[in-house]
């Protein structure tokens, strides 16, 4: 587990080469590509029948890969979906008929499942991360209420990244700055870092602001955090 998500954050996110750029973007910006080049069924299907060989779990590795597969389709809407579902499927339903399941049925029925929460929670994130756009920490923190922020939670915390809380914690005023929330990053390798608790911007009171109650997807990505994050106990 701890494999696959150091070999998917190495590809999309931060690689040895850059700590703020996958492999995927290295060759993107090295080289005079069109986007539309690399669309391809085969791709996708491959991207797909790697998440589906994994056992979900609440490992919290495998809730990392997952929430990381989430945000890829909020950055590369193209890798999940780059051609037409109709090929993509029959190519993902090849890969996991050689795996000769003892429920071809039911597996199938649980990947397609899987495949449209990643698709539909990342379309999610990437109308919020539209949404905030140029914005800073700065420009929200104090427009949140200082509350009880459960584990699983999960944060914004500048650019594109997030995080997901590793223990509860209270988001409070924070003068001396000696409070912090341990967190969980999920587009680098590293296993855990912190943030000063006043600073922290938990999704769900972002999303209670004004400016992003319109958003198409907020609720899809509000049922994840709480169906996959919050409400389950992650190891």
């Amino acid at each position: 587990m701890i494999q696959a998500y150091t070999l998917w954050t190495e590809f999309f996110f931060s690689c040895p080469l850059d700590a703020n750029k996958g492999y995927i973007d290295l060759k993107l910006d090295q080289e005079n590509i069109d986007i539309e080049e690399l669309y391809s069924a085969e791709l996708s299907a491959s991207i797909l029948t790697w998440l589906f060989a994994i056992e979900p779990s609440h490992d919290i590795w495998y809730i990392r890969l997952l929430m990381s597969a989430i945000l890829v389709q909020a950055k590369y809407s193209w890798v999940f979906l780059g051609s037409d579902y109709e090929q993509i499927n029959a190519e993902v339903n090849k890969a996991l008929v050689a795996f000769n399941p003892k429920d071809l049925d039911k597996t199938l029925s649980e990947h397609a499942d899987l495949w449209k929460l990643i698709v539909n929670t990342g379309n999610a994130f990437a109308e919020v991360i539209n949404e905030i756009g140029d914005n800073k920490i700065s420009d929200y923190k104090d427009r949140l209420p200082m509350k009880e922020i459960e584990k699983g939670e999960l944060l914004w915390q500048g650019n594109e990244n997030f995080y997901i809380v590793n223990s509860h914690y209270k988001r409070q005023v924070n003068r001396q700055n000696k409070f912090r929330a341990d967190v969980v990053p999920l587009n680098q390798l590293k296993e855990e870092t912190s943030f000063l608790v006043n600073f922290t911007i938990p999704i769900h009171d972002l999303l209670n602001l004004e400016e992003f109650q319109d958003l198409a997807g907020k609720q899809h990505l509000l049922n994840f955090i709480d169906s996959y994050l919050i409400n389950q106990t992650i190891d």
